[in-house]
């Protein structure tokens, strides 16, 4: 499973060297995490 994480890891890191592309990259994942937190609780909510 470690050789994945490296995998992704290099992947990410070819595809975005400057720093406003990795701060860029950063922004729209805790963007994207805030969102399936949102859908989350919204699932819970009416599964429950």
């Amino acid at each position: 499973m470690k050789w994945l994480t490296c995998l992704v890891a290099w992947f990410f890191s070819t595809r975005h060297t400057t720093a406003e592309d990795q701060e860029q990259q950063q922004a729209l994942s805790s963007r994207h995490q805030h969102l399936i937190h949102q859908e989350w609780a919204a699932y819970r909510l009416t599964r429950f």
